[in-house]
C-alpha cells in the first residue's frame, strides 16, 4: 500500500511515522517524536506543518487520539477541536481510533499470540490503556490517566518512581485479569507493554514480582524495517511506534464499523421514505374504481365499521326480578314491642330504643381503672428529685488541626523499606509533613501525629480514615 502518516496524539507528546505494509511487517520511511508542552497555542500546528513539509510526510493521516471522547465520530465538535491542529498542518485525516482500539489491532498483528489470552498495555507519560485480548478479540478494555512523574525527586528517585508506577499499574491489571476470568473464563497467560514512557523496560521485573505473570516489552525492531539512515532512531522509538503503526495499517473496520453501519441505516431510511412518499402521491392521483351494481344495496363501509353503542349489561336487568339483593329491600317500620315480650337480643339496645331515654342507667364497668403511676397528692407531684452531687468536669479532648489533610499519592511497603509519596514528596517514618509527623506507614494508610497528640490515619488519595485522640488523665 502507499505510504500513510501514522500519528499518535497524546496530551504531552506527538509521534509521526511515514509507514507502509511490507511483507507482513511495517516499513518505516520516516519518524519523529516531539514534546507538545513546549508548543502552546498556534505554535503546535505551525511546527507540525513545518515538520510535514520538511520531512515529506504523506498528507494521508490515520490518528490514535488519547483524548478521544467515547463513541465520538469525525463530525463531532469536540473531536474536531482535538484534531484541528493536525488539519491545520495540512494532513488529511482518514481515520481516528482510541488507544484501546489500536491495542486490539496490535493484538491481531501478533501471530505468536494465537488463542492465548494476553493483557496488552500502552503506557504513556500521562495515561495508560489496557486491553485483554484472545484470538484478536477484545475481552476487556480500559483507559485511565495518571502522573508518571510521581516520586521523581530525591536521592532514590529512579527506584521510587519505578515502584510508584508499578503501585499504580498493578491494581488496574489485576482488575482487568479478574474481569476477563469472570466474564469470559479466560486465564491471562502474559502481559505485553509498549508506549512512549521513558525506560519502559525497567517496569518488567517489578511487574513480574508483583503479578507473577510473564511480562514482555515491545522495545526491539522485531516486525519493523527501516533504512540504515534512520534505523537507530526507529529502534529508539520502537515501543512508541507500536500503537500508531498498528492503527495506521489496520483494515478499514477499525474505528469505522459504527460509522459505516450508521451510513447504511441512513440510506435505507432515505429509500424507504422516498418510496412511501411516491406511493402516497400515486394513490392520490389514481382515479376511483367503479363499484359493482351489487354494492349499491350494501351500506357504506364507514357505516359498517362504525361501532354501535353497547346495550347495558343484561345481568343488571335480570338480577332484579329473580333474586333481589337482601340489602336493597325497603326497610320495614319497627314494630312496637308487645307487652310482656322481651326485645330481640340481635337488635342493639341503642337501636331498639332510638329516640327514647334509656329506662335503666348504664352499667358501670366492674374493672377498676388502672392506678396512676404518680401519687395524687399535689405536694408529692411538685416535689423535685434530689439533685446530684456536683462533680468535676473532665477537660475536652483536643481537636484535630484545621489544616488540609495531606494527599497520599503512593505507599511502598516491603520487608526492607517503608516509604510514602505525600504531596509529591517521598517521606519515611519520622519525617514531617507540615505541622504533622509521620509515625507509621502501613500498606493502605499512613499515621500522622499532630502537636496536640491527636493522630490521624490517611489513606490513598488523601482520604481521612480515622482520628485517634489522646486519653485524658
Amino acid at each position: 500500500m502507499a505510504g500513510v502518516t501514522a500519528i499518535e496524539l497524546a496530551g504531552d507528546a506527538c509521534l509521526l511515522a511515514d509507514v507502509s505494509a511490507h511483507h507482513g511487517g511495517v516499513r518505516v520511511h520516516n519518524t519523529d517524536l516531539f514534546d507538545r508542552t513546549v508548543l502552546a497555542g498556534e505554535a503546535f500546528p505551525a511546527a507540525l506543518k513545518q515538520l510535514r513539509t520538511a520531512r515529506k510526510f504523506p498528507a494521508r493521516a490515520r490518528v490514535v487520539l488519547w483524548e478521544m471522547p467515547a463513541g465520538s465520530r469525525l463530525s463531532d465538535p469536540v473531536l474536531r477541536a482535538h484534531l484541528q491542529p493536525i488539519k491545520a498542518a495540512g494532513f488529511r485525516i482518514e481515520r481516528v481510533v482510541d488507544p484501546c482500539q489500536a491495542l486490539t489491532e496490535l493484538a491481531k498483528r501478533r501471530p505468536s499470540a494465537g488463542d492465548a489470552t494476553i493483557a496488552w498495555l500502552a503506557i504513556d507519560r500521562s495515561a495508560v490503556a489496557i486491553v485483554v485480548a484472545r484470538g484478536g478479540q477484545s475481552l476487556y478494555s480500559r483507559l485511565f490517566t495518571w502522573d508518571s512523574s510521581l516520586g521523581a525527586v530525591g536521592s532514590q528517585a529512579r527506584l521510587l518512581q519505578r515502584y510508584s508506577l508499578v503501585a499504580h499499574l498493578a491494581p488496574e491489571i489485576r482488575r482487568a485479569i479478574a474481569s476477563a476470568t469472570t466474564s469470559h473464563d479466560a486465564r491471562v497467560d502474559a502481559i505485553v507493554t509498549c508506549g512512549n514512557l521513558p525506560d519502559l523496560r525497567s517496569l518488567t521485573m517489578p511487574l513480574i514480582e508483583e503479578l507473577d505473570v510473564e511480562v514482555e516489552t515491545l522495545d526491539s525492531l522485531d516486525g519493523f524495517e527501516a533504512p540504515a539512515a534512520i534505523r537507530d532512531r526507529v529502534g529508539e522509538l520502537a515501543p512508541a511506534l507500536r500503537l500508531a503503526t498498528a492503527a495506521a495499517l489496520a483494515p478499514r473496520r477499525a474505528g469505522t464499523t459504527r460509522s459505516a453501519a450508521l451510513a447504511a441505516a441512513a440510506i435505507v431510511v432515505a429509500v424507504a421514505g422516498g418510496w412511501y412518499l411516491y406511493a402516497q402521491q400515486h394513490a392520490a392521483q389514481s382515479p376511483p374504481v367503479a363499484k359493482p351494481a351489487s354494492w349499491s344495496a350494501r351500506p357504506p363501509a364507514s357505516v359498517q365499521s362504525t361501532p354501535r353503542p353497547a346495550p347495558p349489561p343484561q345481568t343488571v336487568a335480570t338480577a332484579q326480578p329473580t333474586t333481589p339483593p337482601p340489602q336493597t329491600q325497603p326497610k320495614a317500620q319497627p314494630t312496637p314491642p308487645q307487652p310482656g315480650a322481651n326485645p330481640s337480643p340481635a337488635v342493639p339496645p341503642s337501636v331498639a330504643t332510638a329516640g327514647k331515654p334509656p329506662s335503666t342507667p348504664p352499667r358501670v364497668p366492674s374493672t377498676p381503672p388502672p392506678a396512676s403511676s404518680t401519687p395524687s397528692n399535689p405536694a408529692v407531684k411538685s416535689a423535685a428529685p434530689p439533685a446530684d452531687k456536683p462533680h468535676a468536669v473532665a477537660p475536652a479532648p483536643p481537636e484535630p488541626l484545621t489544616d488540609p489533610v495531606p494527599m497520599v499519592n503512593t505507599i511502598l511497603v516491603s520487608a526492607e523499606r517503608r516509604f510514602a509519596i505525600i504531596n509529591g514528596r517521598v517521606v519515611a517514618v519520622g519525617d514531617t509533613v507540615g505541622p504533622r509527623v509521620v509515625t507509621a506507614i502501613e500498606p493502605r494508610e499512613i499515621v500522622l501525629q499532630e502537636p496536640s497528640g491527636v493522630q490521624i490515619r490517611v489513606g490513598l488519595g488523601g482520604r481521612l480514615v480515622g482520628v485517634v485522640r489522646p486519653k485524658s488523665r
